[in-house]
């Protein structure tokens, strides 16, 4: 194959990397920003590290009674957003001590996450444009 034939190829496969790559990357970041989720919540905390209130008799709130809310939060990928999935019927009751609001500024921990994923696909869609 010519040196013109593959650059060619390389930049007709480019142009398809703006369709995918957003799609791909929600898929690569869903479940490690699901594991940052799982560690705040593990640790009775929010998503910035503030530990959650205490019940009206001073313990410590877990909001573990059954596993199942714990067992049920996480993100996934719905084309190039995520979403986050509740699981059970009342997980929305919670979703204000364990998922940043709407709008706002996501922790750092998550940012991060986001990052990584983006420059891994990035990398690996280059790299199979080649």
């Amino acid at each position: 194959m010519s040196s013109t034939a593959s650059l060619k190829s390389f930049a007709s496969r480019l142009k398809t990397l703006p369709v995918v790559l957003g799609q791909r990357v929600a898929q690569h970041s869903a479940p490690a920003v699901t594991a940052r989720l799982n560690e705040t919540f593990a640790a009775g905390a929010d998503p910035f590290g503030a530990s959650w209130a205490p019940k009206a008799d001073g313990s410590r709130k877990t909001l573990v009674r059954t596993g199942a809310l714990a067992g049920h939060l996480s993100f996934v990928a719905i084309g190039r957003k995520m979403r986050a999935s509740l699981g059970v019927r009342y997980a929305k009751y919670f979703a204000s001590l364990v998922f940043p609001r709407a709008g706002a500024l996501l922790p750092k921990a998550w940012t991060d996450e986001l990052e990584t994923a983006t420059r891994e696909t990035i990398a690996t869609e280059l790299r199979v444009a080649a």
